[in-house]
């Protein structure tokens, strides 16, 4: 058996993709307490499987995991909690203390009213540095329509954040 042929260690596994499967459930669960518990049952459960050694992109396979898993948790939560009494989050731009921490504020706020798939793209390109190819294969998607749903997100981006206009 060659080292290449030896399978990784949980540690390895998790230290080398707990990130990507964080921001994967993150954009779309938007909840850090939510996105952390789908990324630790996404590792739990790959390292439960018996037969590991037909996944050939693991990376990949995790990433689809993480997306899969966040959606089954949104649908769960939607049946547990009535509509009339979902919580109405309006949140206020934060007071100009510091210039860098109030774009940042405004770029995240509008990144989180970018319609699910766009907020999911732009999050793995941007705070993993996937490519368009790994993107399409965690999503599912074809790779140029990948592109163009991240050139339409940062078309809306530009144009929400351009001259700084604020509806609040």
């Amino acid at each position: 058996m060659t080292a290449r042929d030896e399978p990784l260690s949980f540690e390895q596994v998790y230290l080398q993709f707990i990130r990507p499967v964080y921001i994967a459930a993150y954009g779309i669960l938007q909840n850090q307490v939510d996105a952390e518990d789908v990324a630790h049952d996404v590792f739990l459960n790959y390292f439960q499987m018996e037969d590991k050694k037909r996944i050939r992109d693991l990376e990949n396979y995790l990433l689809k995991m993480a997306r899969n898993r966040a959606l089954d948790y949104l649908k769960r939560k939607k049946r547990e909690i009535p509509s009339e009494e979902l919580p109405v989050i309006a949140e206020p731009l934060p007071a100009v203390r510091e210039n860098r921490r109030f774009i940042s504020s405004r770029v995240e706020k509008e990144i989180e009213q970018l319609p699910s798939e766009e907020r999911q793209i732009i999050l793995m390109r941007v705070k993993t540095g996937a490519g368009f190819v790994q993107i399409s294969k965690a999503m599912e998607m074809s790779v140029p329509a990948v592109y163009r749903r991240y050139r339409k997100a940062i078309k809306i981006l530009r144009n929400s954040l351009k001259g700084g206009d604020c509806d609040e």
